[in-house]
């Protein structure tokens, strides 16, 4: 059974955006709902319409995507304090192009659509905290994007190493590959230091 955590740890998150007031806190807090997942439970979806947007509270989320192949592509992990949501999806009302699977037993707090417009449409602070949000993600998409673009498959290993090194120990290697955008061989030869390109 669903029900609302006390600590509120998406609050705490959104809260380094903007200076909310008492009143708007409290409405927030009463839209904000928690749910636990299995590992390897998939709680988001490829084809069905995104109505929620999800908070890693504890635990881990991998986002991918299935070619045309049958092939899982890895396109993003959700960290604690992190979003997980299909967000073109969920902005536009439209169906999810990607699945998001919980790692390991993960805690995520989540709030509906229609209970977030309610509040950009009551609130001005909450409707400039969306727009933040939306260019905080942007920019960590561009970010990525120009990783996958511009970097090598090394620079890319070295750049996940220095910053996520830890996921080795809870994903598997062949969605980190497929994050990296290179074949298990080469992030096994990268691993082992003999990838010489």
């Amino acid at each position: 059974m669903n029900k609302k955590t006390p600590e509120h740890h998406l609050l705490l998150f959104l809260r380094q955006f903007v200076n909310l007031q008492a009143e708007e806190i409290s409405s927030f807090q009463s839209i904000v709902h928690q749910k636990d997942f299995d590992k390897n439970e998939i709680f988001i979806h490829e084809g069905e319409i995104c109505d929620k947007v999800f908070f890693v509270v504890k635990g881990l989320c991998r986002h991918f995507f299935t070619d045309k192949d049958g092939n899982e592509i890895t396109a993003w992990f959700s960290e604690p304090g992190m979003m997980a949501t299909d967000y073109k999806a969920f902005t536009e009302g439209g169906r999810c192009l990607f699945n998001i699977q919980a790692q390991g037993t993960t805690s995520c707090e989540y709030i509906y659509f229609s209970d977030l417009q309610h509040l950009y449409d009551t609130s001005k602070n909450f409707e400039r905290l969306g727009r933040l949000v939306n260019q905080s993600y942007l920019n960590q998409l561009i970010e990525r994007n120009t990783s996958m673009v511009t970097k090598s498959a090394k620079q890319r290993y070295d750049e996940f190493t220095s910053q996520k090194a830890h996921l080795f120990n809870t994903v598997l290697l062949k969605h980190i590959a497929s994050y990296l955008g290179m074949s298990l061989e080469t992030l096994s030869r990268l691993r082992a230091g003999s990838y010489n390109k």
